[in-house]
């Protein structure tokens, strides 16, 4: 592929023509930070990795932690575990092995979000929350959240909401 059919392919004359005619318009001292600053605005955000791990919270118990990152950056929320349960809240999926944490241990909860949840997230446009959320719903399958876990699936979605405000700047 030659380089004028790259930039056509990809419409970059017409990209950066419009980030040096707005660093012009500015009278900015410094255009190529500018023009650096115009073109990761201008690029849309799209999930690109979601990596989870269990953490201690402040009171030493297992909970489950969430790195979610998109070209734009990388945005991270952790969940912390409930003690009171009623009939119709979601559950936290623990693994129950009463030598790891007296069996609070998220292992599973964590190898649901490296593997389920973020091979059907990566792609996706952070901005579109209900999308994201609704995504993790239909992989569940479940009323209360017990196939992936409510733990995995908020520290998830707490992070895609973090990334979505920074991508409408919010």
């Amino acid at each position: 592929m030659s380089v004028q059919e790259y930039l056509d392919k990809h419409m970059l004359s017409r990209k950066i023509e419009d980030a040096v005619n707005a660093a012009v318009r500015a009278k900015t001292p410094d255009p190529v930070l500018f023009i650096s600053n115009h073109m990761r605005k201008v690029v849309p955000s799209v999930i690109t990795k979601i990596k989870g791990r269990q953490i201690l919270d402040s009171r030493g118990i297992p909970t489950v932690e969430v790195d979610l990152f998109t070209n734009k950056g990388n945005f991270r929320a952790s969940v912390p575990s409930g003690h009171v349960t009623g009939m119709y809240e979601a559950v936290e999926l623990r693994d129950g092995d009463k030598g790891m944490y007296l069996g609070n241990s998220v292992t599973r909860a964590v190898k649901n979000i490296n593997e389920k949840i973020s091979e059907a997230l990566i792609g996706m446009d952070p901005t579109l929350q209900s999308q994201i959320d609704q995504a993790m719903i239909d992989l569940d399958k479940t009323e209360k959240k017990g196939q992936l876990g409510a733990n995995a699936m908020l520290a998830v979605s707490i992070a895609a909401c973090k990334a979505g405000a920074a991508e409408k700047e919010a």
